[in-house]
C-alpha cells in the first residue's frame, strides 16, 4: 500500500491498479457489452452513409468549423479566402443569430440551404474586428472533398474494425486491470472513430465527450503498463491529473488552447514513466511487453505526424486541386497510426511471439532509414544534376535529371543498406549478435572438455541470457 498524505488526511492506495472480480467484473462486462454494440451499429450506419451524399454544411460556403461552430478551423473556398476570412476566427452569428442562442439543429438547418444561396457571417478575428461577410453556398467548395469521402469512409471504417477485433481480444483477460481498461478504451473509440452518432443522436459534442473518455482509460493502462503497477504516490498524482481530462471536456473548462497542451503533456508524462520503467525491468517477458508497446506507439506517432502535415498541407491548398490527394495521403497516414499503435499494444498485452521484438523493430528500423536516405538521395541528386547542367552546359534537362538522380540513389542503396541493416543489428539485436557469435566459441571450447549435458547446459542459459 502506498500512503499519500492531502492536508490533515492519509490515504492509502494499492501498488497495483485493482484486478475486477465479482460484481466489479459483472458491471464492467455489461458496459463493454454495450459499448461494443453501439460501437457495431454505429460503423454498419457509418458505412452506409459513406455511399450516400453527404451534407457537408460549412463546407459547402468554403470553410470547416469546430463541431461546436464557434470557431473558424480551415478556410478552403476561393470566396471566403478572398473576404479576407482566416483560421481561428471566432463565429458570431448567422444571418444575425447570435452563435449563443443557437443549438446543434438550428445551426444545421441555417446551413443546409439551396446551391446559390447566399450566407451572412459575422466573425470576429484576431485583432478583434468584428466583419459579416456574405458567402454562396457552391458545390465548388466541395469538389475536392468528395473526391476522397470514400477514402475517408473506408479509413473510418476500417480503424472501427481495428478497435473492435482488439477490444474483442482483450476482452478474454478482462480479470487483468491493464487489458480491461484498454478493451473498453478501444471499444469507446470505435463508436467514435465514424463520424454519424453524434447526427444520430443530435448531440454536436458527443464524438469530443467519448474521445476523452477513450483517451484517459488508455493513459491509464499505459501508466500501468502491462501489469497495472502503480508503484508510486506520484504515479497516482499522474492519475489523478488524467481523470480530470473527460470532465475539463465535457464542461468546456478553458476552451481548446488549455485542453490540448494540457492532454499533450499527460501524453509525454506517461511515455516518460513508461520510458523510465523500461530501463529498470530485468531482461524477461515484461520488458519485453514494453518493448513491443512503445514500438507500436513510436510507429503510430510517426504515422500521426505525417498524417497530421499532410492535413495541415492540405489545408493550405485551399481550393486548389492537390486538396483531395493531400487530404487523401492525411487519411491512409491516421490509418496505418491506429493500426501500429493497436498491433502493438495487442501483441504485447497477448505476448505473442514477444522474442520477435528485437528482429521486428531492427528491421522496422532500417527500413525507416532506408526510405529516408533513398528519397534524400533522390532530391538531392535530381537538384545537383540540374544545377551543375544548367551552369556548365546552359541546358533545361527536365525529366532526364530525375531519371539520372533515380540511377544514381539505387546504385548508392545497396551498400547503404548494408551498412544500415549492421547498424541496426548492433543497435536493437546486441544480444542476438552477441549471442551468435560468442556461442559457437564456448561450445568449440566445451566440446573437448565437458559433457553433453554440461554443453546443453551451457546453451540453454546463453539462449535464455540473451533471448
Amino acid at each position: 500500500m502506498i500512503s499519500l498524505s492531502v492536508a490533515r488526511w492519509r490515504i492509502r492506495l494499492p501498488e497495483t491498479l485493482p484486478r475486477l472480480t465479482g460484481t466489479g467484473l459483472r458491471i464492467f462486462s455489461i458496459i463493454w457489452a454495450a459499448t461494443i454494440a453501439t460501437a457495431l451499429i454505429v460503423t454498419v450506419f457509418g458505412t452506409w452513409q459513406s455511399f450516400k451524399p453527404y451534407p457537408y454544411r460549412w463546407l459547402n460556403y468554403g470553410l470547416s468549423a469546430s463541431s461546436s461552430g464557434s470557431e473558424i478551423f480551415a478556410v478552403t473556398g476561393q470566396q471566403a479566402q478572398q473576404s479576407g476570412i482566416r483560421a481561428g476566427d471566432e463565429v458570431l452569428a448567422i444571418d444575425g443569430r447570435p452563435m449563443r442562442a443557437l443549438d446543434f439543429a438550428e445551426q444545421r438547418r441555417l446551413l443546409d440551404r439551396p446551391e446559390g444561396a447566399v450566407l451572412a457571417l459575422t466573425l470576429r478575428n484576431a485583432q478583434g474586428e468584428v466583419r459579416t461577410h456574405r458567402l454562396t453556398r457552391a458545390a465548388s467548395n466541395t469538389r475536392e472533398v468528395e473526391k476522397v469521402r470514400l477514402l475517408q469512409g473506408f479509413s473510418e471504417t476500417v480503424s472501427s474494425i481495428a478497435f473492435l477485433i482488439a477490444a474483442a481480444l482483450l476482452f478474454r483477460r478482462r480479470r487483468e486491470p491493464v487489458p480491461a481498461l484498454l478493451a473498453l478504451a478501444f471499444a469507446t473509440n470505435a463508436a467514435t472513430a465514424n463520424t454519424p452518432l453524434a447526427d444520430i443522436l443530435d448531440i454536436p459534442f458527443l464524438s469530443e465527450w467519448m474521445g476523452s473518455l477513450s483517451l484517459a482509460m488508455l493513459l491509464v493502462g499505459l501508466a500501468g503498463f502491462p501489469d497495472g503497477r502503480i508503484g508510486s504516490a506520484r504515479s497516482w498524482t499522474i492519475i489523478g491529473l488524467i481523470l480530470l481530462y473527460p470532465p475539463a471536456v465535457i464542461l468546456r473548462v478553458g476552451g481548446p488552447w488549455i485542453i490540448m497542451p494540457y492532454v499533450l503533456s499527460l501524453c509525454a508524462v506517461v511515455l516518460v514513466r513508461m520510458a523510465l520503467r523500461y530501463r529498470q525491468m530485468p531482461a524477461g517477458i515484461m520488458r519485453q511487453q514494453v518493448r513491443w508497446g512503445f514500438f507500436g506507439l513510436a510507429t503510430g506517432t510517426f504515422w500521426l505526424i505525417l498524417s497530421g502535415m499532410a492535413f495541415l498541407a492540405a489545408q493550405g491548398t485551399g481550393a486548389g486541386g492537390q486538396y483531395s490527394q493531400l487530404h487523401g495521403l492525411s487519411l491512409i497516414c491516421s490509418l496505418f497510426a491506429t493500426i501500429s499503435m493497436v498491433g502493438g499494444l495487442l501483441v504485447s498485452l497477448l505476448r505473442y511471439r514477444l522474442y520477435d521484438a528485437d528482429t521486428v523493430i531492427g528491421r522496422s528500423a532500417a527500413y525507416g532509414v532506408l526510405t529516408l536516405g533513398f528519397v534524400a538521395l533522390f532530391a538531392a541528386g535530381e537538384k545537383l544534376i540540374e544545377t551543375l547542367c544548367e551552369t556548365y552546359l546552359d541546358a533545361q534537362v527536365g525529366a532526364l535529371a530525375g531519371g539520372l538522380a533515380a540511377a544514381l540513389a539505387a546504385v548508392l542503396i545497396v551498400p547503404l543498406h548494408h551498412r544500415v541493416s549492421g547498424w541496426a543489428e548492433r543497435r536493437f539485436q546486441r544480444q542476438l549478435l552477441r549471442l551468435s557469435q560468442g556461442l559457437p566459441q564456448i561450445v568449440g571450447d566445451l566440446r573437448e572438455t565437458g559433457s553433453v549435458g554440461q554443453i546443453a547446459e551451457t546453451v540453454v542459459d546463453s539462449a535464455a541470457r540473451n533471448v
